[in-house]
């Protein structure tokens, strides 16, 4: 049995067809998923298009609650909490509407047309923020690493454990400032919530995302990608992206095909069990 995490390149196909033939096999939806599905010229189509096969098989769907609540909810841990019974409850029903949306029903299409506006003045609010910080954090991780390291790193190679100590300091140092950064600034956190023991902390949403900006980081610098060079488009699908990784940690990994995700994903693994 296995319950992963579903990307936006894994959403249509044979490929989540063969998985969920397996009735023992479910694919996890965070609220990404359902944001990125409104994208686009026609979002009754992309939503419509985005749910149709996972509809035949609507016991094996697993619905998140939005991250905002989720922040909170993993301050008390298990991944339980995170399900959004409610909206897999009535998954059919929205399955059901999203089809009359497609077929030409006005009130259902208004619906769609609604959330779509609303979900895409959310991916803005993410790509105003990673525009600004992203291209700073890679330089400072790049500057923090010896030569060693980073030639090591072009082929995800710590052979020595001088290298491997290096590596999971530098880690540290980053997740657990990029943690306290997070809930500093996430106003519907409060502070009096925040883990001082760092085996409680490591299974907040907070520091699995912090660890998975540090891994992905880390993918930019092995792979020499020039981040002050991304599109805001291009931004915008990493912002997302690196929320898909984080809450894989959670489950049973990644269904996607893009190969540098699942990288990412491994790394973050790597560091959440110690290197």
């Amino acid at each position: 049995m296995a319950e992963k995490i579903i990307d936006k390149s894994f959403i249509k196909g044979n490929n989540l067809l063969h998985y969920l033939v397996d009735k023992n096999n479910k694919i996890v939806f965070c609220d990404y998923a359902a944001i990125e599905s409104y994208k686009g010229r026609d979002p009754v189509m992309n939503l419509y298009e985005s749910i149709k096969l996972a509809s035949i098989f609507p016991n094996q769907v697993i619905i998140l609650k939005p991250t905002s609540e989720i922040m909170k909810l993993s301050l008390h841990f298990g991944k339980r909490q995170f399900e959004d019974e409610r909206s897999m409850r009535e998954f059919n029903r929205f399955c059901k509407q999203s089809k009359e949306a497609f077929a030409g029903d006005k009130m259902r299409r208004q619906q769609i047309l609604d959330k779509s506006k609303k979900a895409l003045a959310w991916l803005d609010f993410i790509r105003s923020i990673h525009m600004s910080n992203l291209p700073k954090s890679v330089d400072a991780v790049r500057d923090s690493m010896s030569q060693k390291l980073l030639t090591s790193l072009r082929t995800w190679s710590l052979p020595t454990a001088e290298l491997k100590e290096e590596f999971m300091h530098i880690a540290g140092n980053y997740i657990c400032g990029c943690t306290m950064t997070i809930f500093l600034e996430a106003p519907f956190i409060d502070m009096c919530e925040i883990p001082t023991d760092i085996n409680k902390a490591s299974h907040t949403l907070t520091f699995r995302l912090a660890t998975t900006m540090f891994a992905r980081t880390i993918e930019y610098i092995r792979k020499g990608a020039i981040v002050k060079n991304f599109t805001p488009d291009k931004l915008l699908n990493e912002s997302v992206d690196l929320m898909y990784i984080t809450y894989a940690t959670y489950y049973d990994g990644l269904l996607s095909k893009d190969a540098s995700l699942k990288h990412t994903y491994n790394i973050v693994d790597y560091i959440l069990k110690g290197g």
